[in-house]
């Protein structure tokens, strides 16, 4: 019983964990998408939807080290996601954060 309680507390905080960061990062992302109002007429066009997959493709690969730290688990997850959001946007940060996902121990189920 007291591992069952466990067990939804840790998979409430990495839920919690995920959805913060979605509901952080994903205003801070497309703010940066909204055109200033006096380019709306030059940046009115339908390849912008065209972009969209790739940018949701982006955003996969770039949080990838979080996802795999979540399905497996790690312990130490939320230290993997504050280094993916803060030095993941550098190469050898993501390769970091991916690697410790990877690598790092895995909570008790």
């Amino acid at each position: 019983m007291v591992r069952l309680v466990i067990q939804k507390i840790d998979n409430c905080k990495i839920k919690v964990a995920i959805y913060s960061l979605i509901i952080i990062l994903l205003p801070v992302l497309t703010i940066s998408c909204i055109p200033a109002p006096w380019d709306i007429p030059d940046r009115l066009s339908h390849l912008n939807i065209f972009w969209f997959p790739f940018f949701l493709i982006g955003l996969g690969i770039y949080f990838l080290p979080t996802i795999i730290g979540a399905f497996r688990h790690v312990r130490s997850l939320i230290g993997i996601v504050l280094v993916n959001i803060f030095l993941g946007w550098t190469f050898l940060g993501w390769i970091l954060t991916l690697v410790w996902s990877l690598v790092g121990s895995k909570g008790k189920i």
